[in-house]
């Protein structure tokens, strides 16, 4: 136990890569607080990530308070590092759920065109079943099917004719 005390008087700085005096201190503030959620992580101070960390490895409590100058320099850079993953995640999310719903606007807005071009089939078929499609209008101002059309094309010729 007499080491784990020797290793207290090391600055924390010289510990941000393992070596054989102990722990990997970034790399274990960077680890803790990427488990953490949103909730958790919003909660978090230096003194509860000391705490925390602390914990994680082991150490008695108050231990880190020491160098909480140096451990607090890890702390804001894992924690800005985190911050910025969760935004970017977050942007990620909402770019997938605004494409998302423009693909559903989109297959909403192409059936509801399908179903108006089938309901407009629909209603030149039964025209022509009544007596064919309206083409225009007539001398009159009338609407025409093609078919009463003909007819009163046939009929002018006929008038014609018989003029001559």
């Amino acid at each position: 136990d007499d080491d784990d005390d020797d290793d207290l008087d090391v600055p924390l700085a010289s510990l941000a890569h393992k070596t054989e005096s102990g722990p990997d201190l970034r790399k274990e503030v960077r680890a803790m607080m990427y488990g953490l959620d949103d909730d958790s992580l919003a909660k978090v101070t230096l003194k509860t990530a000391r705490r925390m960390l602390e914990s994680r490895l082991g150490m008695e409590e108050f231990t880190l308070d020491a160098r909480k100058d140096e451990l607090k320099e890890f702390v804001e850079e894992v924690f800005s590092e985190v911050q910025d993953k969760h935004l970017k995640d977050e942007e990620k999310r909402r770019k997938q759920e605004e494409k998302k719903d423009k693909e559903q606007r989109e297959k909403k807005e192409m059936e509801e065109r399908r179903q108006q071009a089938m309901k407009e089939v629909m209603e030149e078929q039964q025209q022509e079943k009544e007596g064919g499609k309206e083409t225009g209008k007539g001398k009159d101002g009338e609407k025409q099917t093609e078919k009463e059309r003909v007819k009163v094309k046939e009929e002018e010729k006929e008038k014609e004719k018989e003029k001559e």
